[in-house]
């Protein structure tokens, strides 16, 4: 199982940033996920206070199942998926207790 954390503090840095060492994680700065590859897809773990995530009511246990139409199968597929969004804004196609639903999240909208 692989766990990514979209959104981290680099303390040292004093800056938001990511734990991932790829250019394409990039993207995902400052949506405020905890993410896990599970073997049904990448599934929420964390979200972090003030997030546009947590504003977005994402939640732990949500599957994700798209973004921007685009099918998720990894953590890497969300990462390429949200470096492809035109205008900063993005749309997950989420499953929660067997409920499908859109979730319009804006990319690069600093945690508060």
């Amino acid at each position: 199982r692989k766990e990514f954390t979209v959104m981290a503090r680099l303390r040292d840095a004093g800056k938001d940033g990511i734990s991932s060492r790829t250019s394409k994680a990039d993207t995902l700065n400052d949506l405020g996920l905890i993410l896990e590859e599970t073997d049904k897809g990448v599934v929420v773990t964390g979200i972090s206070p003030g997030s546009p995530a947590e504003r977005q009511d994402l939640r732990s246990g949500d599957l994700i199942l798209e973004v921007n139409r685009r099918r998720i199968k990894k953590i890497s597929d969300v990462g390429e998926a949200l470096a492809e969004t035109k205008n900063n804004m993005a749309v997950l196609y989420v499953e929660r207790h067997g409920s499908k639903f859109f979730v319009p999240i804006r990319i690069g909208a600093k945690a508060e």
